[in-house]
Formats: C-alpha cells, structure tokens, sequence
C-alpha cells in the first residue's frame, strides 16, 4: 500500500488501545476464538481486515487461511469485502464480523441478538472474541503505519506524534502491567469473573439508529 499525503485508515488513541488489550487478556478472549474452527476464524478475521485496512494482518492472514485449505480465490474475495464464496453457514457470522468493524465495535444491538439466534450463545461468543482480537491486531498495525505517515512529514488526522508513540510503546508494557494486576487481585481475592463476550457485546450494543450514524461518521 502506497503512502499518500493524509493518512485515512482507522488507529488507536491511547486510552482506547488500552481499554481494548485490557479486555482481551482479562476475558481470555484470545482462548475463546481458538476454539473456533481455523476455517471460520481465518475467515472471520480477513473479512474484519478488509473493512480496517491493515496491510499487515492482511499479509499474515491470507497466508493462515491458505495453510488451513481456503484457496486464493476465497481469500481474494474476502480481502475484496466480497463473501459469496465463503460456505453458506458461515455468513452470518462473516457479514457480523464486518458490521463490527464498521462500528468500530459498537454492533447494533439486533446484530448481537440474531448472531446469538443463528449459532447459540457459545459459538457467538467464540465469533465475537475472534473479532474482537483481530481488530485489535487492525488498528495497532494502522497505528505502527500512522507514526510512518508522520515520520515522512504527512498528516494524520485527529492522532498527534506523541500519542501514536504511546500507543505503540503501550504493547510492550500495558500486557504484563494487567497480568500483574490480574494475578494481584487473585491472590487478594478480589478478581472479578471474566465477562461473557456476548455480554460485553451486548454492553456495546447501540440502537440500530445509532449504529448506523456510528458507521457513517467512521
């Protein structure tokens, strides 16, 4: 991808990057989408790409798709926001994971409902977690290419230098920073469970209304 004057894909501010790694490692979200089929996942994971943009998940992605039997015509397709080829029981989920990067995480509440409808609490949950983990993959990799855009004196809208800096910085020091605090509060006895990925979806849910102004405004 060709760097151009004004830097369009979406990044990490500091305190959102942060929110989003703390909630993946506190909520074993990472455990959850393992448990999905590596079909699926893979799938899941390109279409989120698509609509984010991140040249790197792109490249990794693809190539596990490809390890996992997708042939490349499949994986072009995704990677062109195109899902017609993808098996028929997976759509929903895939046309899910999109309308979740669209949002930037914040789904219609009637998306969570009909994802919970279609594939039982267990496997939205496990479709949910795989978004969740490959966004924060999208953004964090935009954001690595955000602080290119600024070295080559080239506008990035709404994210100063410095807090690209710290959010680039906060992947080395914000992961072991909530273990310890995880394993702290564990030993005090004071953790709490880790929520429900379903219910934390339902927690972002917004009206259908809303999630589509949210779309248009991202």
């Amino acid at each position: 991808m060709s760097l151009g004057e004004t830097f369009k894909r979406r990044t990490y501010g500091y305190r959102e990057f942060r929110d989003a790694l703390g909630d993946i490692l506190r909520d074993g979200v990472l455990r959850r989408a393992g448990q999905l089929d590596p079909g699926f996942r893979e799938r899941l994971m390109l279409a989120v790409t698509e609509v984010n943009g991140c040249r790197y998940c792109s490249y990794l992605h693809s190539r596990v798709a490809l390890g996992t039997g997708m042939d490349d015509a499949e994986v072009r397709a995704l990677l062109a926001g195109e899902l017609e080829s993808s098996p028929p029981e997976q759509l929903a989920g895939l046309m899910f994971a999109q309308h979740w990067a669209e949002t930037r995480g914040r789904p219609a509440r009637d998306a969570v409902e009909r994802l919970v409808e279609e594939y039982g609490p267990e496997t939205a949950a496990n479709i949910v977690a795989a978004v969740q983990s490959i966004m924060l993959g999208n953004l964090y990799g935009n954001t690595f290419d955000a602080l290119l855009w600024r070295l080559r004196g080239r506008s990035v809208p709404e994210r100063g230098f410095f807090e690209i800096i710290a959010v680039l910085l906060g992947g080395v020091w914000v992961a072991p920073a909530t273990w310890i605090g995880m394993a702290w509060r564990r030993l005090a006895g004071t953790a709490p469970e880790a929520m429900h990925p379903i219910d934390d979806a339902r927690r972002l849910a917004i009206d259908d209304g809303s999630a589509e102004a949210n779309r248009d405004a991202a």
